[in-house]
Parts: structure tokens; C-alpha cells; sequence
């Protein structure tokens, strides 16, 4: 079913009112409901609800129908990505215990395809609005602890993407068809160097699968990182949109967070933050490290190239993922 515009304004709250009456175990006595500007791939709501006891909660509603998603998200996102069910187990079930994570208030996943989450709503910027080093550096530290704790969880069935190889080969396709099916696209130079490139990605993917396979936010990009407050002043790093959740390589995650134009001193300054939350016998050798995030950094490049024809990636997310893609395979595939 395609999308239409507008259809995330059209939610039955009523099933939203009995979600939260249910978890709360208090009714709700008003509430005002807006559509969020940070609306990507599927409608936001935030909403300000006033309970029973006077009490304020300032809530966010994703609605994660398929049908609701938005038109340019449903025409670019490959269609094998999408879990209506993904990001509410994410919630519900596997980062509960995590206490900078937004708090969640309830669900719903019926028959007839109608999918929400509820959750805290967060306040303060996304972490690509913060030009501190710190800051980024309090990001990188975070993940490192989120990685070590999900590196000891068990691991049981769940609704995760998974890095296994058919699945990054799968992108390495999606690119190649995207990239060198039109030659004005691609210069000369470029052409040869990603023939290349994609002959040899079964390297990358054997590099892929030989890191340790954990839980990972999976696009833990700046954008989708809200740096707020704990209640004593000190920062909250809360990463937000979980819907590329996955069983991979935690370097995927930093690497995306380490997108982007970094000085050297400040990339080593960032990778440090990160290395350093993880006991020292974990820590890989400077060299497992440096190559397994260029596999991970190329994977996701590859991920970008091949995501829809026709589609870029906001502002804030753009980068030269070719160029990326490129100066990448020239060291790790010498």
C-alpha cells in the first residue's frame, strides 16, 4: 500500500488513549497532540498530556504503519528493511535498562497493520548542532559502554537486521545496479575504481563478519543522537530512531557517528573516548581496529550508494559517500 500525505494526522487516538491509560494506570484528562518537525521516515507526534493527577507528561507517538510512512521515505527505503515491529521490540524489550535511552510509555501492533510507539520526549539539541568536542566525546563514551553491555547480553531471538553476509553482499548489489548501470553518473575513473571495488567486496564482508557480533543502534549518526540533561546537570546522550537496530559489528556504529569532516587530532581524540569504556583485554590491536573500522566506514558508504535511485540524504546527513566508498577501497583493498 503506497502512502498518502497526511495519513499520519488520521491515528485512531483512541487506541493511543487506552495504550497510555493502560500503562500509566491513570486517565488522561486533555491533551494536545502536534505533528513533530523531526518527522523522517514515518509521522511524529509530540504530545503534552494532562493526567488525571494534574501531572504533565511530554510525550512523543511514532507511528510505524506501513502505510503511514512518509512518501519520500517509502519511494527511497529498500522495502526489505522495513519491520513495523522492529523499533517497539527495540524499546519494549531490549534497552528498558538503559538509563539515557527515552523512556517508554507503550505500544501497539494490531492485525490490521496500525503500529505506534510511545515514548519520552527528550529535550535538547541532536548532537550535529553541538560544535563541543566534549560533547561528541561524552557520544563516543556512551557507545563504547552501550557496546560492552550488549557485547555480554544473551543473545535470543529478536527482530534485529542482521550483518550476516548475504545481507552486506545485498547492499554491495543494490549499489553496483545503482552506480554503474548509467554511465553519466560515474566518471571514468570512478568506473573502474568501483569495478574493482565491487569484484573484491567479498573481502570486506569476510573482514565484516570476523568482528564480534553484538546488539547496534545500527544508524547512530548525529543526527539521531539528542543530547540532553539528567536531572543532577550532567549530559544525557540519548540516541533516538532505532528502526536499522541490528546484530552487527559495533564499529558500524561508530563509524557513523565519525561520519563526516574531522581533523585527525580530533578523530583519534573521539576514538579514544570510545576504546577507552571497553575493559582492556576487549580492546582490539591498533591494526584489528583501524581495519575493521574501514570495513565498517565502507560498508556503510556502499549502504548510502545503493538506498534508492533518485534519493540524497538530508543536509545533515550528506556526505561524498562515493569519494568515501573510493579512498576507502584504495587501503583496505591494497
Amino acid at each position: 500500500m503506497r502512502p498518502q500525505d497526511g495519513i499520519g494526522d488520521s491515528i485512531d487516538r483512541g487506541r493511543v488513549r487506552r495504550v497510555l491509560e493502560g500503562q500509566l494506570g491513570e486517565s488522561v484528562e486533555k491533551w494536545l497532540w502536534r505533528l513533530s518537525p523531526y518527522s523522517s521516515s514515518f509521522p511524529i507526534h509530540e504530545i503534552d498530556a494532562t493526567l488525571r493527577s494534574g501531572k504533565l507528561m511530554c510525550l512523543i507517538l511514532k507511528n510505524l504503519s506501513r502505510s503511514a510512512m512518509l512518501p519520500q521515505a517509502f519511494e527511497a527505503k529498500p522495502g526489505f528493511l522495513y519491520d513495523g515491529q522492529r523499533e517497539i521490540h527495540v524499546y519494549r524489550d531490549l534497552i528498558g535498562s538503559e538509563r539515557d535511552t527515552a523512556r517508554y510509555y507503550g505500544s501497539l501492533s494490531e492485525d490490521d497493520g496500525f503500529r505506534f510507539l510511545l515514548l519520552e520526549r527528550v529535550q535538547g539539541p541532536l548532537l550535529y548542532e553541538c560544535g563541543d568536542l566534549e560533547t561528541w566525546r561524552a557520544a563516543a563514551a556512551w557507545l563504547g559502554r552501550f557496546h560492552q553491555r550488549s557485547r555480554d547480553a544473551p543473545q535470543a531471538p529478536d527482530r534485529l537486521l542482521r550483518f550476516t553476509p548475504e545481507y552486506c553482499l545485498q547492499w554491495a548489489q543494490r549499489a553496483k545496479d545503482r552506480l554503474l548501470a548509467s554511465s553519466a553518473e560515474v566518471r571514468g575513473s570512478d568506473r573502474t575504481g568501483l569495478e574493482r571495488l565491487f569484484s573484491r567486496y567479498d573481502e570486506v564482508v569476510d573482514r565484516l563478519s570476523a568482528l564480534p557480533q553484538i546488539f547496534i543502534h545500527g544508524e547512530f549518526y548525529p543526527s539521531n543522537v539528542i543530547v540532553g540533561r539528567r536531572q543532577e546537570g550532567d549530559l544525557r546522550i540519548c540516541p533516538v530512531d532505532w528502526e536499522m537496530a541490528a546484530r552487527g559489528p559495533g564499529l558500524i556504529d561508530l563509524a557513523a557517528l565519525l561520519s563526516g569532516g574531522w581533523s585527525e587530532e580530533e578523530r583519534r581524540s573521539l576514538l579514544r573516548a570510545y576504546l577507552l569504556e571497553l575493559p582492556e583485554p576487549d580492546r582490539p590491536s591498533q591494526r584489528e581496529f583501524h581495519l575493521g573500522l574501514l570495513s565498517c566506514r565502507m560498508q556503510l558508504a556502499i549502504q548510502w550508494l545503493g538506498w534508492g535511485a533518485g534519493w540524497t540524504p538530508p543536509a545533515h546527513q550528506a556526505n561524498d559517500w562515493l569519494d568515501e566508498a573510493l579512498t576507502i577501497s584504495a587501503e583496505l583493498l591494497s
